[in-house]
């Protein structure tokens, strides 16, 4: 299991993981879709679904339509899987603010991976919230 999450780390790291655009509305990652991703992370075996919250930590703010499916995943009793769906919430910016309440939680989470990822989350939500949007044109 360590060993899934540091090679996910390491390709998150290192960019070995590759997202294209696909059309305007959906991305790929490692040739799947948001819907394939989603469906992986009610899969019964961890490592799919570890890997499935990972990819959806890559896919960062395209993939906001999983926000409530990574507010489910702080509750999970995989402390990684807490751990990884607090850290994707954060990536997604402005586009998790639903998930500011369930991460204020995270903060008294057992596991102070997920404590650490909850309040770095909520600073990466409150900051994007901050930044002034330009107008459209």
């Amino acid at each position: 299991m360590k060993k899934l999450l540091v090679l996910g780390l390491f390709c998150l790291l290192s960019g070995c993981v590759k997202q294209e655009p696909v059309g305007t509305e959906e991305y790929l990652l490692e040739g799947r879709s948001l819907t394939e991703w989603l469906r992986d992370v009610k899969d019964p075996n961890e490592n799919v679904r570890l890997s499935a919250y990972e990819s959806l930590q890559t896919m960062g703010p395209e993939a906001k339509e999983a926000v409530p499916v990574l507010i489910k995943a702080l509750q999970d009793e995989d402390s990684n899987v807490r751990w990884v769906a607090a850290d994707c919430l954060g990536r997604m910016g402005v586009s998790a603010k639903d998930a500011i309440e369930p991460l204020n939680h995270s903060q008294t989470d057992k596991d102070p991976r997920v404590q650490r990822a909850a309040i770095r989350a909520l600073a990466q939500i409150y900051r994007a919230q901050a930044r002034p949007v330009a107008p459209e044109q």
